[in-house]
């Protein structure tokens, strides 16, 4: 059986990130993490309960400080009472666990995401 790209993925092989399911997920995120930001400045409470939304884990009295970028948000565990200050950019191709009690300092880019070597596999975007 032809395991979907999103399965693909998520079993860290190549994989065509163009899939229509892979850009669903993708679209998703970007909503909920644009909300995220445009939410925080007024309600920043409310703003972290979006990340409780899209996130796999968001640990109690966790909080991150826009702006934020993902791929995903699906894939992020995020511990509890850790914090990520202004500017966390979190890839998640692969799934990024950040545990309890975690600081992380302005700026900081978790990526997953790899890209083939070999030209010949670029050209074929996966």
């Amino acid at each position: 059986m032809d395991r979907s790209e999103k399965q693909k993925m998520q079993a860290g092989e190549l994989y065509r990130a163009d899939d229509a399911e892979l850009l669903a997920d993708a679209a998703l995120a970007r909503l909920m993490i644009e909300e995220f930001n445009r939410r925080y400045p007024d309600d920043p409470d409310q703003a972290q309960q979006t990340l409780r939304s899209l996130f796999r884990y968001f640990g109690d009295a966790a909080h991150v400080r826009p702006p934020l970028r993902v791929d995903y948000g699906q894939y992020i565990s995020f511990g509890d009472r850790s914090f990520a200050n202004y500017g966390l950019i979190a890839l998640d191709v692969a799934p990024i666990t950040i545990g309890c009690d975690v600081q992380i300092r302005p700026n900081v880019k978790l990526l997953t995401p790899t890209h083939p070597f070999d030209a010949s596999l670029r050209k074929q975007k996966v």
